[in-house]
């Protein structure tokens, strides 16, 4: 039987990257054929929830939104046929390790087949995330991080090298990362641009998992010119208040579960464009995988 209390350490020990992954390439196939449900998230005071429905699973995420030191996730997961709760998730990781999982599948469906030099501009919980999803389904053969503490930045090279076994180490300029990288990951929280939009590669796929909207961004609005944009949730998107728009606005923005489903070619080349935004029901589609894992050994 599948535990139906699912801790940090239950995520740890039955979580790998590639089933991660395949989770989120599943779910994202699932939203481009209109059979996962996912609304934009919605707040009731302090709390965030978002609630989605796959064709097996039906649940919600609530957490809020300001943290805390003692801060912690609840992810629920019904069963669609019966009803009855099957696993609930209290802790931190899960939320990450669904991003880093979409991260993964983006990069899987848009990055081409490598090898890889990966930039990451950040040094949080998001950054360690999205490289531990990439280290899982990409060939890689360079990480090059930087973030303005010299300290954050060298700790999260090491955390690479030796936990995730990717060759990595820390940059002093967001410039000199960037320059010739094949992929870069945004994860910070600036609200303004942190990287030079011509200082990357022609042939280039920039993850950016940071406020686009507002008259605030960490990538540059230049950069959605001429680029293949694409998002895991369009309507989480366009449900902030001016959201950053590509030439052709909100209909330019590709669904990601369209091409996870086949139904739209993703370019490989030139400049492409990942919105990471948090697709709901992914959270719930992952808390079933890792019970299904543990309940397999």
């Amino acid at each position: 039987m599948p535990p139906r209390f699912v801790t940090d350490a239950h995520i740890r020990a039955h979580l790998t990257p590639r089933l991660a992954v395949e989770t989120m390439l599943a779910a994202l196939a699932d939203h481009g054929r209109g059979a996962l449900t996912a609304p934009a998230r919605v707040t009731a005071g302090p709390l965030v929830f978002t609630a989605g429905a796959t064709p097996t699973h039906h649940g919600y995420r609530s957490y809020a939104a300001a943290g805390g030191p003692a801060a912690e996730q609840v992810v629920v997961a019904h069963s669609a046929e019966s009803g009855a709760v099957e696993a609930i998730a209290v802790g931190n990781l899960l939320g990450p390790r669904r991003t880093g999982a979409l991260g993964g599948a983006a990069a899987s469906l848009l990055a081409g087949p490598g090898p890889h030099t990966v930039a990451v501009i950040g040094s949080g919980v998001q950054a360690r995330n999205q490289l531990w999803a990439f280290g899982g389904v990409l060939d890689i053969a360079e990480v090059r991080i930087h973030s303005p503490r010299v300290a954050r930045r060298e700790r999260l090279a090491e955390h690479a090298r030796t936990v995730l076994g990717l060759p990595a180490r820390a940059y002093a300029s967001a410039a000199e990362a960037v320059g010739a990288a094949t992929i870069v990951v945004l994860a910070t929280d600036s609200a303004s641009p942190v990287i030079d939009a011509a200082g990357l590669a022609p042939d280039v796929l920039v993850h950016t998992l940071g406020v686009a909207a507002g008259g605030r961004s960490e990538i540059p609005p230049e950069l959605l010119a001429g680029a293949f944009v694409t998002a895991d949730s369009p309507a989480q998107h366009l449900s902030e208040a001016d959201p950053l728009l590509p030439l052709g606005g909100a209909e330019a923005i590709v669904p990601l579960g369209r091409v996870a489903a086949g139904l739209v070619q993703a370019p490989l080349t030139g400049r492409r464009v990942y919105l990471s935004r948090g697709l709901a029901g992914t959270e719930v589609a992952l808390l079933a995988a890792i019970g299904a894992a543990a309940a397999a050994g």
